[in-house]
């Protein structure tokens, strides 16, 4: 072992013999100590382990343990089972676990910083590597060593069976219930179940169609209604502007008397409660013009760590910006779409962006999007997990050009049926209805 790590043995088996000892203890320990703290290479694989057999709702004891490490061949590695055993016995006193889990998370954070700084040294000094992607690598360290979750990235297939099985079987006792977030669009919810974490949305229309209005609505009922948090990224319009459509959405009042303060004695009381609504709620909006894929990238992170993060809605994604090496537009929106869908998995949420249709719709006699529309990349059809598509169908009163019917297209399904459905949308209150 590098004598220069810093560690504390004892304190480590402290941590894995009262996991054992105290079922009570086991939460704390989970969602205080990664792996990765763990400087004993033995300890490490032990934790996972442990912590494999707690997400999975199993009891953790020293048998199941050693049951788990037999199955993988890894038993005998980190010292057979009377070793496994032994950590109960490591426990000097159950009443002082969390010193024995701040130990081990301390000396864990300064050797992950010193790899981090190790990093630093050797990228700067690399001409070769363009200075974004160091950057964007070293914030992905830092992010990693600070978010306080146990990311897995290879199960075998007995761990993922049994996931799954536990997964539909709550299900089927709850038909109801949404393996994703709620869109508050029963209509969408139906099909989509929800939006899942780690995907890429695409929502497309052409200008005037309602796509900002359509996903603001999405937004601020996770935000309001479920109490989740959610990050806006709006491109196109001022913030104040954005809150003042989520305030219409709300309220259901007329967003023109919103914001010429011409408020009838009727809403007042429904502006003051929504007000209220929204200001209790955790949406943040960024309105940078032309933000740069990198900043979006790092205050996402940022967020996500200092207040938590649910959903990301990007308004819109063709007016964002890269490093600027390419002249091609086309292969830039591709950099970004990627990027995406990678930051998408790295935070583990879902996030929406909106995204341009070409004028090749409008040529049609059937004025159907088809995913060959999207505005200048095609790379944005493969990057995407969902594809929706908004399309004007009629008017519903020839003498209100407000109140429409949307034909919504599920385009692109990645885990599910594709499919299309009609909702109601009122301009002037800028809010999306389910069509009976």
């Amino acid at each position: 072992m590098d004598q220069s790590i810093l560690q504390d043995i004892d304190s480590e088996r402290a941590v894995l013999g009262s996991i054992f000892i105290d079922e009570a203890l086991q939460e704390v320990i989970f969602k205080n100590i990664k792996p990765e703290y763990f400087q004993d290479p033995k300890h490490q694989v032990i934790f996972e382990t442990c912590y494999n057999i707690y997400s999975r709702g199993i009891n953790v004891d020293p048998l199941v343990v050693s049951s788990e490490l037999k199955k993988s061949g890894k038993l005998r590695e980190v010292g057979g089972a009377k070793y496994i055993v032994e950590m109960i016995d490591s426990v000097p006193l159950i009443s002082n676990v969390d010193k024995y889990i701040s130990i081990v998370k301390d000396l864990g954070l300064r050797n992950m910083l010193r790899k981090i700084s190790n990093y630093i040294m050797s990228a700067s000094m690399d001409v070769t590597k363009d200075i974004n992607e160091i950057l964007d690598e070293l914030e992905k360290k830092i992010f990693s060593s600070l978010v306080l979750e146990v990311n897995q990235d290879l199960y075998d297939a007995a761990t993922l069976v049994e996931m799954q099985m536990k997964l539909t079987d709550e299900l089927a006792k709850n038909p109801e219930n949404l393996r994703g977030i709620s869109t508050g669009i029963n209509s969408l919810d139906r099909i989509l179940g929800g939006l899942h974490k780690s995907d890429l949305i695409i929502v497309a229309a052409r200008p005037g169609v309602g796509k900002s209005a359509f996903t603001f609505d999405i937004a601020r009922h996770i935000a309001v209604n479920l109490s989740k948090s959610v990050l806006l990224f709006s491109l196109e319009m001022p913030a104040l502007q954005v809150i003042s459509r989520i305030l219409a959405q709300q309220t259901e009042i007329n967003l023109w008397n919103i914001r010429m303060g011409k408020l009838l004695d009727s809403d007042y009381h429904k502006f003051v409660e929504g007000m209220t609504k929204i200001s209790k709620s955790k949406i943040f909006v960024d309105d940078t013009p032309g933000i740069s894929l990198q900043a979006l990238k790092t205050k996402s992170r940022k967020l996500k760590l200092e207040k938590g993060l649910d959903l990301i809605v990007i308004d819109y994604l063709q007016l964002m910006q890269t490093s600027g090496k390419s002249d091609n537009r086309a292969f830039e929106i591709g950099e970004i779409s990627r990027s995406l869908k990678i930051l998408a998995r790295e935070l583990n949420i879902p996030i929406i962006a909106l995204s341009q249709l070409n004028r090749s719709v409008e040529n049609r006699q059937e004025k159907i999007p088809h995913l060959s529309d999207l505005r200048e990349s095609g790379s944005i059809e493969q990057d995407a997990d969902l594809v929706l598509f908004l399309g004007r169908d009629v008017l519903v009163d020839p003498e209100d050009d407000y109140v429409s019917v949307v034909d919504v297209y599920v385009a692109k399904h990645r885990n599910g049926p594709t499919g299309k459905f009609k909702l109601k949308f009122d301009g002037s209150k800028q809010k999306f209805y389910d069509v009976l």
